[in-house]
Parts: C-alpha cells; structure tokens; sequence
C-alpha cells in the first residue's frame, strides 16, 4: 500500500483518530489516491479483474465508503478546529470581492471619464484649430482688406485731395505704409509702397500749390487745412519762410499771368505766350498804348497779392487771439478736473478720461498755437522782402520810356504815387518804400524833363512855321483897328 502524502499527513495530523481501525482503513488506501486527476473507478476495477463477482463489488463499495466516512470525519474536524481561521478568509474573500466590484465600479467611471475628457479634448482640439484656422483666415483677409485699401488709395487721396483735406491725405499715405512695412514678405508691397510714396509726393506737391493759392488769393475757409497738412508734415519751423517764398512765387505767378494775358490780347493767341517766362520778355517790344494796359493789370495783380497778404496777416492775428482764449478755457478745465480728481466728495468726482480728452485737446491747441506764431513771424518779417519783388518789378515796368510819354504822363505819374503809397501801407512805414519813391521821382523828372525838352521843341517849330508882322506899340489905340478888320 502506498502512504499518504505530506499535505494528507498534516490535515490527518491535525487530530489523531482514536480508533485504530479508522487508522487502519487510512492507511491502507493507496497512495495514487492522493494524485491530482486520479480516476478511483478504473482503478478498482482493473485491480478486480475480470472474475469479478457482486460480492466483490459491494465489498471494495463498503470499504471506500468506510475510508470516506473516515476522512470526511476528519475533514469535519478539521473545519471546526480552524473555523475562525475559515470564517477570516470567507471574510477576507468577501472583503476582497467588495474590493474588486469597487475597482470595477472605478474602473469603469474611469474609463467612461476618460472618454468623456477623450470627447472633450477631440472637441477641444477641433475648435483650436477651428480658431487657429479663423486666425489664419482673418490674418489673410486683413492683409488681403490692407493691400486692397493701398491699391485703390489714389482715388481717396486725390479725393482729399480735391477738398483740400491734406492732412487726411497724409495720414491715409502714411497709414499705408505702415501697413506694407508690416507686409514685407508679400512681393506686391514693393509696388504698392513705391506707389504710395508717389501719391505722398504729390499730395506734398499741392499742399504747395495750395499754399501759393492761398497767397494769391486769401479764402480764410481753406487756410485752415492747409496749415493742418502742414501740421502733419511735422515741419512747421520753417513754415514761416515758406509762406514768405509762397508769396514770392504767388506775385510772380501773377504778374506773370498778367503780362502773358496781354500778350495773348493784343498780340494773338495763346501760342504767342507759350515761350514767355519772365515779365522781362512779355514787355519787350510792347508799344506804349498796349505797355500802359500791361503796366495797369500788373499793378492790379500786385495790389491783389498784397491784399491777401494783409488779409492772412489779420486772419493769423484773429486766430491768435482766439487760441489764447481757448487755451485759458483748456486751462481752467484742467484744473477744475485736477480738483474734481483729488476730491473725496463723491458729487465732484471726475474720471481720468474727460483729463486726458482735456489734455489732448491742449496739446493739438498748444501745437496750433504755435504754427500761428510761426506764420504770423514770417508774415510780418517778410513783408519788407515781398515789397521790394514787388517794387523791383514795377521799377520794370516804369523804367520803359514810352510809359510817361504823350497825354499819359499824368496818369504814369499818379500809378507811381498809388504805387508807393500802396507800398506804404502794406510795409507800415515809410522807410522801405524810400528807395522806391527816390527812383520814381528820379525817372518822372527824367520823363518830365524829356516831355518838355519835346514839348518846347514842338513850340518852337510851330512858332517858327507862323508869318510875323510888327505892331505899332500899344500906346497908339487906333493901330489896332485896321488889323482887326483884315482879320490879321
């Protein structure tokens, strides 16, 4: 017989049987019984045999049975010795149940929580890119609005342009540029800035002209756009000698205009003026009666510039006084809004806005200010250059001979008087005007000199022409009767 086996031995162990013969029938059940996958049936009845008989059936039955009694007995005993070990793992097994169920529970929360942050990553990540899609797009559209705005920008400015709005001409320039400075990368910035720079040219180009306009013909409704442009340019300094130069450039312009407009009038069409660029070549080999009317539309061209003059002058002087009207007003807010700041009562608070929006104000009346001084500095400093242009062009016009001959000497003398008198008045003194007068006396005593010499001259022929006869001497009253009666 084959002994049991160590796991067999220690649960046998655990309490000896009493009865011998219970250990007997253990002892002889045979070892392959304790095998792990040990078929008991096949067994027996290959150790039977074939001459096997129900006797022997029932035999090996009673006593398999008996050994199972047996270990049962022993099983059971067993149980109750280590039940509270028993229940302990039952419990533990419970426990780890309840444990693994929990696990599964957070488990499939887990899961389910990450498909939900899966979704919403998903969802997340598609709107990112939705809106970094939209960025693009919107990042596209903008340079694609800006390129499109510069491409059409000659037709605003010039319609700025047109309306004399030239600081809103300069500020579109300038805002295109700015926006091909920030689209370097593109080729089609290079034309289109070359473009824009053109257009800045040009507007610069007629703000001159304006300028020049302006001293031609003094309009107060367009002189403050003008000097806004300027104000956009940033150069104000030198504004005051660029409006002496514009005067210039606008009296000789028009004295010019006059000159060719004689030409045209009296001498054929316009081609005949076309070569004329100086008042010089207008009058040479003017005749004296068409000289005279060129002399007169000069003299009116001149009187019209040194109007618009005195009228900007007024103009400039009207404009100071209101800026220094309004400057105390942006003052006085100023610091009525400090106050109001620094109150603690809550009923004359202010907010910093209305102090910036009065601060703003003050720094465009402050810039204002002073482009008004500039323009009145010039003005006033360049009166006495403007004259003598002015004198120097009418000394011109007098210096022609032909001016004070015949019956118009009268009318050439009282032209020179309105000349230096209208000098006068527009200098405010005497003294620049001093030169001009000493050469108009010069040259009208030399005409009149001359005038006489042929006038005289004239006398003599005739007197020299007429049959003399002597009288008797006024002493004898009938000598005259005869020769009245003859008709002599």
């Amino acid at each position: 017989m084959h002994q049991a086996g160590p796991e067999t031995a220690d649960l046998l162990g655990l309490q000896q049987p009493q009865d011998e013969s219970k250990e007997s029938l253990l002892q002889g059940l045979e070892g392959v019984y304790y095998e792990e996958g040990f078929q008991p049936l096949p067994h027996e009845l290959g150790v039977l045999g074939h001459k096997v008989t129900s006797g022997d059936l029932e035999a090996t039955a009673e006593a398999r049975t008996a050994v199972l009694d047996v270990l049962g007995e022993l099983l059971s005993q067993h149980i109750l010795a280590n039940y509270a070990k028993f229940v302990k793992g039952i419990d533990s097994v419970s426990d780890i149940e309840r444990e693994l169920a929990s696990s599964l529970e957070t488990v499939r929360a887990g899961r389910a929580e990450l498909a939900h942050m899966k979704q919403s990553a998903f969802m997340d990540v598609c709107i990112a890119e939705g809106a970094l899609r939209k960025r693009r797009i919107a990042k596209v559209l903008d340079a694609l609005l800006k390129l499109q705005a510069t491409k059409q920008l000659s037709v605003s400015v010039r319609e700025a342009q047109d309306k004399g709005e030239f600081s809103q001409a300069f500020w579109q320039c300038a805002q295109s540029c700015q926006w091909m400075s920030e689209l370097q990368q593109i080729h089609a910035s290079k034309p289109l800035t070359a473009s824009v720079n053109q257009l800045y040219e040009e507007t610069t180009a007629w703000l001159e002209n304006a300028l020049q306009s302006l001293c031609a013909e003094f309009k107060p409704d367009r002189v403050t756009k003008v000097l806004e442009g300027y104000i956009f340019l940033g150069n104000t300094s030198q504004l005051g000698s660029e409006v002496t130069v514009a005067f210039t450039n606008a009296m000789d312009a028009s004295v010019l205009a006059a000159a060719k407009l004689t030409v045209v009038a009296h001498f054929g069409g316009p081609e005949r003026a076309k070569g004329i660029t100086s008042l010089q070549e207008a009058i040479k080999g003017m005749p004296a009666n068409v000289l005279r009317i060129c002399l007169a539309k000069v003299l009116t061209a001149i009187h019209d510039v040194l109007i618009s003059h005195h009228r900007m002058l007024a103009w400039v002087q009207e404009g100071r006084q209101r800026h220094a009207a309004d400057m105390s007003t942006l003052q006085h807010a100023k610091t009525s809004l400090h106050m109001r700041l620094s109150s603690m009562d809550p009923s004359f608070s202010a907010s910093l806005t209305e102090l910036q929006d009065v601060e703003w104000n003050e720094q465009g009346e402050m810039a204002w200010g002073d482009v008004l001084g500039v323009v009145m500095s010039g003005l006033v400093n360049g009166r006495g250059f403007l004259w003598e242009e002015a004198s120097n062009k009418l000394l011109m016009m007098f210096a022609a001979p032909s001016v004070f001959s015949d019956d118009h000497f009268l009318t050439a003398v009282n032209w020179a008087h309105a000349a230096t008198a209208m000098g006068a008045g527009f200098c405010g003194s005497q003294d620049p005007v001093r030169a001009f007068r000493g050469t108009m006396i010069q040259q009208t005593r030399a005409a009149f000199d001359q005038l006489h010499a042929q006038r005289m001259d004239a006398l003599y022929s005739m007197l020299e022409r007429e049959l003399w006869k002597c009288v008797p001497p006024p002493a004898t009253p009938g000598s005259f009767r005869p020769l009245a009666a003859t008709g002599g």
